[in-house]
């Protein structure tokens, strides 16, 4: 989900010319991760779609315009904002806050089979068959819900009734949440995705103290996995991204998705600007627009590629991908569910371009990297320049971009 509030923010910071305050630990350069590619997957709410293995393929794999394919998104972020009710586990008014039944609700709908999680393994295991073993172990992260502060009336850990006015409470539900979506995680025997992290729902910290974040970021690292988070364009908080505890923020420059078709492009070449003064990794977002209006809605999605190119983005940076929830599979299915038939051949070129930039930031001969520490990690993985068993491994710090060969 994408607030309007941002284009107000953003307006307000452009008129009057102000840039994102500066910070010391910031190095002036853009966010690297292993993972170079991750896709946003909203799934859980039914008005969603179901995420069976037939509606990954898009995502997992990509067809050129020639009927050659190869894979795809290395990364699979799986996020919610409501259960079946519009109940809202983040901080949304219109509707009830979620109780720890709409929590558990959304848990089972990651784990139904078939749909979600399951889907995507068996979706990149059928992919195998056609074209072999990919070049990496897909990796899956998973949206960890907002204790809205102030809630009394969410339930009981134990025999404990939790209070959201009370921080150790909030943090008793997170930790909860956190080891079950692990434990059948484990449980689930999936072949090819590994558990990464943990994604933070929301957009901002406005509504949670950076204390309840780092605490929530230790829980996080203590199992041995990382703690991700996607702030939109000026967001409370984006600055101090590390700060608050997260090994990974991608600001939402919404330029492609922007509604107002007279944007500069110097709009987007300031955001990232911003973003790469505040050490932040970058989303490429585009959504549904493209198929309401295909010309100038391409015509933008290839000023974007331009851009990002012109930056090195694709060159230096993490990426995250936001699609509208949809938008490829629809591309890909020649129907969206919304707007009817899709000209898939419009499509092409555009789709093309931004694929084989993908792929070219793919590891190579066949290997991948293993998280540290991390017990959720499934298979067999290598790195080209892991030492020999007679010689002496080098210490590598986990977030140094030589560990993982970026």
């Amino acid at each position: 989900m994408r607030h309007n509030r941002l284009f107000i923010v953003i307006a307000m910071f452009l008129a009057a010319g102000l840039s994102m305050p500066g910070n010391a630990q910031y190095k002036n350069a853009f966010t690297k991760n292993p993972i170079n590619d991750i896709v946003l997957i909203y799934q859980g709410n039914l008005q969603r779609r179901d995420w069976t293995v037939d509606q990954f393929v898009p995502y997992v794999t990509h067809t050129y315009s020639d009927g050659s394919r190869s894979w795809l998104f290395q990364g699979f972020i799986f996020l919610e904002f409501a259960t079946k009710e519009v109940a809202y586990i983040n901080n949304l008014k219109n509707k009830r806050n979620a109780t720890k039944g709409d929590w558990e609700w959304l848990m089972n709908r990651v784990f139904e089979r078939n749909k979600a999680l399951d889907a995507l393994d068996k979706c990149i295991e059928r992919q195998k068959a056609v074209l072999g073993a990919p070049p990496f172990r897909h990796k899956v992260i998973l949206c960890l819900p907002s204790p809205l502060k102030g809630q009394t009336n969410w339930g009981k850990v134990g025999t404990t009734r939790l209070d959201f006015s009370k921080e150790n409470d909030q943090l008793k539900a997170v930790e909860w949440y956190m080891n079950e979506l692990i434990k059948r995680f484990r449980k689930g025997g999936y072949k090819n995705i590994d558990l990464e992290g943990f994604y933070w729902v929301e957009e901002d910290t406005e509504v949670v103290t950076s204390s309840l974040l780092r605490q929530v970021s230790a829980m996080i690292h203590k199992v041995g996995l990382r703690f991700y988070w996607s702030p939109y364009y000026c967001a409370s908080g984006c600055t101090g991204w590390a700060k608050a505890g997260f090994d990974y923020a991608y600001m939402q420059p919404n330029y492609v998705t922007s509604s107002n078709l007279n944007r500069e492009v110097s709009y987007l070449t300031e955001a990232l600007t911003k973003a790469k003064k505040a050490d932040l990794a970058i989303e490429f977002d585009f959504d549904q627009k493209l198929i309401l209006k295909p010309e100038p809605y391409i015509k933008r999605m290839n000023q974007g590629i331009d851009v990002y190119e012109r930056f090195k983005i694709f060159d230096d940076c993490a990426l995250l991908y936001y699609d509208g929830g949809g938008t490829l599979l629809s591309i890909y299915n020649g129907r969206d569910p919304n707007y009817g038939v899709v000209n898939k051949s419009l499509y092409a070129q555009v789709l093309d371009r931004l694929a084989r930039l993908i792929v070219k930031r793919q590891p190579r001969n066949g290997t991948t990297y293993q998280s540290p520490y991390n017990p959720y990690t499934n298979g067999n993985v290598s790195t080209p320049t892991q030492p020999a068993t007679s010689q002496p491994k080098k210490a590598y710090d986990w977030r140094d971009p030589e560990y993982w060969h970026f």
